[in-house]
């Protein structure tokens, strides 16, 4: 909460801020109150892939993790293996 200081004269106000107020971009306000969701492929050989990036419903990280299994499986180009994890 801030202190503001307000003077007026007649119909005409104005008003200065006497404490900083602490701003938050909208995207970070966004970021903190929405769920996240990260893919997750699990593969035939027991390896266990998770994306990094944050996805806002569960049907796009799923469909992110069946991105990068097709692209696998294709012999495309994936992110670096060290994000697989063997259970």
């Amino acid at each position: 909460m801030s202190i503001r200081l307000s003077i007026g004269v007649g119909p005409l106000r104005g008003s200065v801020p006497l404490t900083p107020r602490r701003r938050r971009s909208r995207a970070a306000a966004l970021h903190r109150r929405a769920p996240s969701f990260h893919g997750i492929a699990r593969f035939t050989d027991g390896s266990v892939y998770t994306c990094q990036h944050v996805h806002q419903t569960a049907g796009a990280a799923a469909a992110c993790a069946a991105r990068y299994k097709r692209d696998v499986a294709a012999g495309r180009p994936v992110p670096p293996r060290a994000r697989l994890r063997r259970t």
